[in-house]
């Protein structure tokens, strides 16, 4: 491959990759969307977040994320933050950090739900494959959760 050829093939990926954190940013949003988080994930896919769990494969992942969307995070609206993506140089896999800061409704064990700001980490590798590319290795690190209260309305000037 000549050098433009492969600059060119190497942005088209990073946006690729960008838009594949952007879907899995939505899929959590629509509660863990089994059937859109399955499509950006490797067969053998491996998640992990503290006090979330470990998962491992496709179907437990999307399983549990599913189950988590409904019993724990309730609402979320995720914003994923200046991905940093590095690819390997034959364009066929990279590794991939960002922020996230999230807004959510979370259940605890006693079953109250609290509004939060989520302050978060990815560390995540990507693998090419033939119908594009896929979450290999997704790790989730929580910095913070602070509970916050919405602001009474107030009258908006004229």
């Amino acid at each position: 491959m000549h050098a433009l050829e492969h600059k060119v093939a190497w942005l088209v990926a990073l946006e690729q990759i960008r838009r594949v954190i952007a879907l899995y940013a939505r899929a959590g949003d629509a509660n863990n969307d089994p059937q859109a988080m399955s499509a950006l994930l490797t067969n053998d896919a491996r998640w992990s977040c503290a006090g979330f769990g470990s998962f491992v494969g496709r179907t437990q992942i999307t399983t549990e994320l599913a189950r988590i969307g409904r019993e724990r995070i309730l609402w979320s609206l995720h914003y994923p933050v200046a991905p940093i993506i590095d690819l390997a140089e034959d364009l066929q896999s990279a590794e991939a950090f960002w922020w996230l800061w999230e807004l959510t409704t979370l259940r605890d064990e006693q079953g109250v739900d609290a509004r939060n700001w989520l302050g978060a980490t990815y560390q995540a590798d990507f693998v090419q494959a033939a119908d594009g590319w896929k979450i290999q290795n997704l790790e989730l690190d929580i910095k913070t959760i602070v509970p916050y209260a919405p602001a009474p309305p107030q009258d908006l000037p004229p």
